[in-house]
């Protein structure tokens, strides 16, 4: 007879936060899971920024940033580095 265990997941808590800082005339985007990920990142290299790109999308804060009231060309921020959101 074979044993099987039941697992439960649950997702962890959205901690992320998109607010507009006026002093450096840029979307803020803050939390643990964006950050985490954006560490493991290779910016220098094409294909990391891409997959960087992809897993925001697929988190949701591409349509976060625009429901927030970004627009096409805004500078966007995470950490210590800055790219131009285009939507």
């Amino acid at each position: 007879m074979e044993e099987t265990a039941e697992y439960e997941y649950h997702k962890t808590s959205n901690d992320l936060s998109i607010t507009f800082d006026d002093e450096l005339e840029s979307w803020v985007i803050r939390g643990a899971e964006i950050e985490k990920l954006f560490k493991m990142t290779d910016t220098m290299h094409e294909q990391s920024m891409l997959r960087f790109a992809r897993k925001m999308r697929g988190m949701g804060i591409d349509k976060a940033l625009r429901d927030a009231g970004a627009k096409d060309g805004d500078t966007v921020t995470i950490l210590d580095f800055s790219f131009t959101y285009v939507d």
